[in-house]
């Protein structure tokens, strides 16, 4: 039974005679009785009877009607969440980065992001090393993350990101404001645990 004579069975059932459904319709009566035929032919018995005082529901029509409002019911959500769709509303954007930039950087972007789109939700995943694979499976759209990180994906830079070097006074760096990969690479590197991947390090390890 399609959305049409769905809807000619309920306003007929609501409007109590099949000619004030054609008033409600804007057409004739025996288009409304033709379309009931068609529906009782396709269901294989009769769902109303018809009397002179308008028309009522059978036994067999009255099983049905809780199936046929709730299929309504799932045609007036589907249209509603199309025309959501179809707007851009309700849209959900995965992003992957790292738990320094989610703590940081990443809400005050995404404030600026909802002040243009405020219909678009965000989930943020936190990673590290898993985040390429997350993005080549699917499992976010986008991350944010240093370009050693971008695994086969189209890298946009958005930032820039400066690495600071906190070293003893006996390391003689003077009072420069920056210091270079080829430097550091005598001085012993600290990471914050064994099992933090530092890219920068890595770097510095192998130049």
């Amino acid at each position: 039974m399609d959305e049409r004579k769905l809807r000619t069975l309920l306003t007929v059932l609501s409007a109590g005679s099949l000619n004030s459904a054609a008033e409600r319709l804007s057409c004739t009566q025996s288009a409304v009785t033709q379309m009931m035929n068609s529906i009782e032919n396709e269901l294989g018995f009769a769902v109303f009877t018809r009397t002179n005082k308008g028309v009522a529901l059978t036994e067999e029509g009255d099983r049905i009607l809780p199936y046929i409002t709730a299929a309504d019911a799932a045609l007036s959500e589907l249209a509603e969440e199309a025309g959501r769709i179809a707007k851009g509303d309700g849209t959900k954007l995965i992003v992957g980065t790292f738990s320094s930039i989610s703590a940081t950087w990443l809400p005050g972007a995404i404030n600026a992001f909802r002040r243009e789109r405020p219909d678009v939700k965000f989930e943020i995943i936190v990673g590290t090393d898993n985040l390429p694979v997350l993005l080549e499976e699917g499992g976010v759209h986008m991350i944010l993350a240093d370009e050693y990180r971008r695994g086969r994906g189209t890298w946009h830079p958005v930032m820039e990101d400066p690495f600071y070097a906190v070293v003893p006074e006996k390391y003689a760096v003077g009072e420069r404001s920056s210091i270079t990969l080829e430097e550091l690479r005598e001085y012993p590197l600290i990471a914050a645990s064994l099992d933090m991947h530092f890219a920068g390090a890595d770097r510095v390890l192998e130049a």
